[in-house]
């Protein structure tokens, strides 16, 4: 209606006396005891997010302290909106990054070792058809090595991306990660 449509296209709080469009709109018990509506525009950084609509009892206006607290109310609002917007955002690239994280480390670590098992697989079958026991208990003992060494980087994937970023900091982090390696 008129009057939400001026808060919206306005800098400020639209105001009005005459509710029967909200009422035959809405067609709500609520509007029939209501005689000003106050419509506040929510704003951040110039732009309308959306209105609140503050319907009053007893018309006769507002103080102008008032109004502009609601305008104030407004402000915040919407800094409150974008701030949860920007939350939302930031939480969703975190996760994309962890995601991308997780598929580079099983494609670097777990899918190749895989391969190779896959790899060692096919040679234990030549050589158990071909009759050579000895050349397919060696492939078996790899196979079983990759095995493990794929267990165990999965194991360790899922430790690292259950635990809690390193609070001693990067330093204390690679240092670790060294340490680790050498062992």
């Amino acid at each position: 209606c008129g009057t939400c449509g001026s808060a919206l296209g306005g800098l400020s709080a639209a105001s009005a006396g005459d509710l029967a469009h909200c009422r035959a709109t809405m067609q709500h018990e609520f509007f029939a005891d209501c005689a000003e509506l106050y419509a506040v525009p929510i704003r951040v950084h110039g732009t309308t997010l959306g209105l609140f609509n503050l319907f009053l009892r007893r018309a006769g206006g507002l103080p102008e302290e008032v109004r502009a607290l609601f305008g104030t109310i407004g402000e915040h609002l919407g800094i409150a909106l974008e701030n949860a917007r920007l939350t939302r955002e930031a939480m969703r690239a975190t996760l994309l990054g962890e995601r991308q994280l997780l598929a580079s480390h099983v494609h670097d670590s777990i899918a190749q070792t895989l391969a190779y098992g896959k790899m060692r697989f096919a040679a234990l079958r030549e050589a158990e058809r071909a009759g050579e026991h000895e050349r397919a208990g060696r492939y078996l003992a790899e196979i079983e090595d990759a095995l493990e060494v794929a267990y165990s980087d999965l194991r360790q994937l899922i430790t690292q991306f259950r635990e809690p970023t390193d609070t001693r900091g990067l330093a204390a982090a690679v240092s670790d990660a060294v340490e680790a390696f050498r062992e």
